[in-house]
C-alpha cells in the first residue's frame, strides 16, 4: 500500500528544523498552531476542523460553549425561549462591529442562519428554523417548525458565524463569494496575511466587542505537509499547539523527543470517530447482505488492540461516549459473514475471492493506514480483497467522495456536542448539491429515519430523547449504511507557555479570545 507523498525533502526538512530551533519561535503572544492549508475561511460552508478554527477566531456567533457544552452569550447578550417552544428571542450586543467598522445588526444575524439553511453541508441542523425576523437592529426572532430546545448551542461561531449581510449579500454565490479568502468578521481576530504555500497570520481585533479581549496579539496558522516535520516543530517550540493528533502520534513525538516539554488535552466535546462510509447507490453495497457481512467479519476488539488498546471499538452509529449514546452488541460471526455473501450472489472465484472492495481514505491521516491493513487481513477470511484508494490530495479526495465516484471510504467525524450537528447529517437526506462533504453522501435512505430524528431533536425530557435515540441506533445498525469502527480519543499537544486552553469548550475549534502565552 502506497504511503501518503512526503513533500519536504530530507535536506529541506533539516533546514526546517534548524530554522525553527533558532529564529522561528514564536514571539512571545503570537500562538502558532500546526495545521494544513485551509481551502477557505467560512465555517458557513464548513470543509474541515481547519476551516472551523480559523472561522472562530475570524467571526463570532450568537452562542459560544462552555467547557461542559452550557450555551453562553456571544453576540447575543441574552435569549429566551417562547412558552410554546416555537420561537426564541435573542437580544444583540450593540458595541459589536465588523472588522471593517460596520455595526453588527439583526440584518446580519437573519441573512447569515438563512444562509446556512441553504448551504451548510450540516444543514439539519437547522432544518427547525421557519423563519428569522429582525424586530429592531438588535433584536432577532427566530421562528421554529418545531420545538427545538438544542439551538442556542447550535448557533456557535464555529458552526453558524454572522456574516456582514453588506459584504456577503452582494448577489454573489456564497459558496464562490471572494470574501470567503478575505474575511471581513466580528471575532476577536482578524486577517493580516496569508501565504497559500506557509502560513496564515491573524491579527488582535483593536474593536473587539469584549473588553480586555482578546489576550493574544496574534495567531499564526503555520502549514505543514509531513508529520515528522510537525514533531520537529513542537519540539523545538517553532510551533506552539498541534490539535487533533492521534495516539499514535502521541507515542512516536515522545519516542523521537524524549526530552520535549509539552501537555496534552483531550477536547471531550468533539467525539470523534472513525467509520467506513459506503457508496450505497453501486453494487455490491447497495445489498444490505453485503454490509452486514463485513460487518460481521471484522474483529473491532483487534482492531482497537493492534492500535496500542487506544480506540473503543464502535457497533453503530453514535460513537461510545458521546451525548445519547447506546450500547449495540458487538458481533463477529465468520460462517454467517460467508452465508450471507454466498445468498448476495458473491460466491467464491477459484482463487478464493468473492470480490475486490477499493477504500479510498483521507490524504496524510497518520494511522488510517494502519487500520486500513487489520481490515484487509480481516475482509480475506471471507473472501473479499481490500484494495486502497491514494489520492494524491484532499481536493481529489473530496472530489472522488462528493461525485460518487467511491466505493467505500475510510474517514474520521466528528460527532460534535449534541447529535443534531453530528449525526443527524449523516443519515438525513441530503438536499444540497453534490460537494459538501462530511453529510450524507453515501445515499443512505430509510424513511423511518427523519421522522424519528426530528422527534428526538424537539424532545424536551432528556430520557425521552435517549429512548428515541436508542431506537435510531438499533435502526441503523441493522441497516449497516456504514462500517463503524471506534472512537478516537483524539488529542491536542501543546507547549507549557500556553494558557487557559482548557477553558475552551471545542478546543481550537473555540473563540480563543481567553487564551494567553507566557
Amino acid at each position: 500500500m502506497r504511503r501518503p507523498t512526503r513533500l519536504f525533502s530530507p535536506l529541506f526538512s533539516l533546514m526546517l528544523i534548524l530554522f525553527l530551533a533558532f529564529v522561528g519561535r514564536a514571539a512571545p503572544h503570537e500562538l502558532v498552531i500546526a495545521a494544513a492549508r485551509p481551502p477557505h475561511f467560512n465555517p458557513l460552508l464548513l470543509t474541515g476542523q481547519l476551516v472551523g478554527s480559523v472561522g472562530a477566531q475570524l467571526f463570532a456567533g450568537l452562542t459560544r460553549l462552555a467547557p461542559d457544552g452550557t450555551p453562553l452569550p456571544y453576540l447575543a447578550s441574552s435569549w429566551t425561549e417562547s412558552r410554546d417552544r416555537l420561537s426564541f428571542l435573542f437580544r444583540l450586543r450593540e458595541n459589536a462591529t465588523f472588522h471593517d467598522g460596520t455595526p453588527v445588526t439583526a440584518e446580519d444575524v437573519a441573512f447569515s442562519i438563512l444562509a446556512g439553511k441553504r448551504h451548510h453541508p450540516f444543514h439539519p441542523m437547522l432544518e427547525p428554523v421557519a423563519a428569522v425576523e429582525t424586530p429592531d437592529p438588535y433584536t432577532v426572532l427566530i421562528r421554529l417548525s418545531r420545538p427545538y430546545p438544542v439551538l442556542p448551542r447550535i448557533l456557535i461561531p464555529s458552526l453558524v458565524p454572522i456574516l456582514p449581510k453588506h459584504v456577503y449579500g452582494d448577489g454573489t454565490p456564497l459558496p464562490t463569494h471572494p470574501a470567503n479568502l478575505h474575511p471581513i468578521g466580528s471575532g476577536p481576530f482578524m486577517l493580516e496575511t496569508f501565504n497559500p504555500n506557509q502560513e496564515l497570520r491573524l491579527k488582535r481585533n483593536p474593536r473587539f466587542f469584549l473588553p480586555g479581549r482578546p489576550l493574544l496579539d496574534r495567531i499564526v496558522y503555520r502549514f505543514f505537509w509531513d508529520q515528522s516535520e510537525v514533531s520537529s516543530a513542537l519540539a523545538c517550540g517553532g510551533v506552539d499547539v498541534c490539535p487533533f493528533v492521534s495516539p499514535p502520534f502521541l507515542k512516536h513525538f515522545t519516542r523521537g523527543h524524549p526530552l520535549a516539554s509539552f501537555r496534552t488535552q483531550t477536547v471531550p466535546l468533539l467525539n470523534a470517530h472513525m467509520r467506513i462510509e459506503y457508496n450505497l447507490r453501486k453494487k455490491p453495497f447497495s445489498d444490505q447482505k453485503v454490509r452486514e457481512a463485513v460487518a460481521l467479519a471484522v474483529d473491532l476488539p483487534k482492531l482497537a488492540k493492534n492500535l496500542e488498546n487506544k480506540l473503543i471499538p464502535q457497533y453503530g452509529p453514535i460513537p461510545p461516549g458521546a451525548p445519547y449514546f447506546s450500547p449495540i452488541p458487538s458481533r463477529t460471526d465468520i460462517g454467517r459473514a460467508n452465508r450471507l455473501l454466498d445468498e448476495a450472489g458473491y460466491p467464491r472465484g477459484p482463487e478464493g475471492t468473492r470480490f475486490t472492495m477499493t477504500i479510498d481514505y483521507i490524504p496524510g491521516a497518520d494511522f488510517f493506514p494502519s487500520v486500513l491493513q487489520v481490515l484487509r487481513g480481516d475482509l480475506e477470511r471471507v473472501g473479499i480483497d481490500v484494495q486502497v484508494h491514494d489520492s494524491p490530495n484532499f481536493k481529489e479526495w473530496v472530489h472522488r467522495v462528493t461525485t460518487g465516484l467511491y466505493q467505500a471510504t475510510l474517514d474520521g467525524l466528528f460527532a460534535w456536542h449534541d447529535p443534531v450537528i453530528g449525526i443527524h447529517r449523516l443519515y438525513m437526506p441530503n438536499p444540497i448539491a453534490r460537494g459538501a462533504i462530511w453529510s450524507n453522501t453515501g445515499g443512505y435512505d430509510n424513511p423511518a429515519v427523519p421522522p424519528l430524528l426530528r422527534q428526538a431533536a424537539s424532545a424536551v425530557d432528556p430520557k425521552e430523547r435517549q429512548a428515541l435515540y436508542a431506537r435510531f441506533q438499533r435502526l441503523v445498525a441493522d441497516d449497516h449504511p456504514a462500517l463503524w469502527l471506534a472512537a478516537i480519543p483524539y488529542l491536542i499537544i501543546h507547549s507549557p507557555d500556553v494558557l487557559h486552553l482548557e477553558t475552551t469548550g471545542l478546543g481550537i475549534l473555540s473563540p480563543l479570545d481567553a487564551v494567553d502565552k507566557r
